[in-house]
């Protein structure tokens, strides 16, 4: 009886009188409210309202204001180490209120996306991919007392994953399928000239690192190794920022305090920072200024 308490837990469906099977999803919501106001907690309100036992987690509510391409890139980055079957809320969303689609989309690794269709899936896109999209339709899945076309975190994306989640709607009841291209942000594929190896840096981390598109496996087919050192130039809005030689190293300990250092960041992708210091912050770098070049020169042609 115990077992069956904790596992067929039947709850309420707010406003609707329906009632559904609690199947233990994890919801994670990623935005650019922050957390200095009530906006994430009203987040949490809406989905407790629906089915206070949903687990709600967080992936990161200190996006750069607007900044959808930092968006895409946190949500690639983190989405894969959640098991199957999680499903994350992506509100960040300049355009909100007005005709932009609102997609509920199934990656090919099983997870679920509810997200504006505003560049934010891009890199999951590129990477993944995704096996089935839906196109939401506003009028069925936003909150029944929205009243602003401003709110859509809470009012149509937190609630839609809520009610979806917890069975209280189903797939064919919420949209249609959506078969067209995504829209998607501009990606600079890395590529090999013959001399250098040319990449973009899409992000920093918290400690000012510039984190690179080059995975380690491209990076050293091309000669570019640990061990030894570089010339590695930057540039951003066509402006060269950083022109120096670079040691790549395993550890920021492989330099001195205060030097550059390439090296594989937790992507599995090379990335350059400086050992006790802030590389971007230094050179200027930041999620405005982003995507930047960086050109390295390889072995073969030195």
């Amino acid at each position: 009886m115990t077992f069956l308490y904790f596992v067929l837990i039947y709850v309420k469906c707010a406003g609707q009188g329906e009632v559904f099977v609690n199947k233990n999803k994890s919801i994670v919501l990623m935005t650019d409210f922050g957390t200095h106001d009530g906006s994430v907690s009203e987040l949490y309100g809406v989905i407790d309202s629906v089915n206070p036992y949903l687990k709600v987690q967080d992936l990161c509510h200190h996006i750069p204001p607007f900044c959808v391409r930092t968006a895409a890139y946190r949500l690639a980055q983190v989405f894969s180490h959640w098991t199957p079957g999680t499903i994350f809320v992506c509100a960040i969303d300049p355009d909100v209120g007005t005709d932009q689609l609102a997609l509920l989309a199934e990656s090919t690794t099983g997870h679920y996306f509810v997200a504006p269709n505003n560049g934010v899936l891009t890199f999951i896109d590129e990477w993944y991919g995704f096996s089935k999209i839906i196109s939401l339709d506003k009028e069925k899945v936003l909150h029944p007392m929205a009243k602003s076309h401003t709110s859509y975190g809470r009012d149509l994306y937190a609630y839609c994953a809520a009610q979806w989640a917890s069975s209280a709607i189903q797939t064919d009841q919420i949209g249609t399928l959506y078969t067209h291209p995504l829209f998607r942000l501009p990606i600079l594929k890395p590529k090999h000239d013959g001399r250098d190896i040319v990449g973009s840096i899409e992000i920093a981390d918290s400690y000012g690192n510039a984190w690179t598109n080059m995975e380690a496996d491209f990076v050293s087919r091309y000669g570019v190794i640990e061990g030894h050192s570089y010339p590695v130039q930057i540039s951003s809005d066509h402006t060269v920022v950083f022109k120096e030689t670079v040691y790549f190293g395993k550890t920021y300990g492989s330099v001195q305090k205060n030097d550059a250092i390439l090296h594989i960041n937790s992507m599995h992708c090379l990335a350059i920072g400086t050992h006790w210091g802030n590389f971007c912050k230094k050179y200027s770098l930041s999620w405005d200024t982003m995507p930047a070049t960086i050109q390295i020169t390889t072995r073969s042609a030195l």
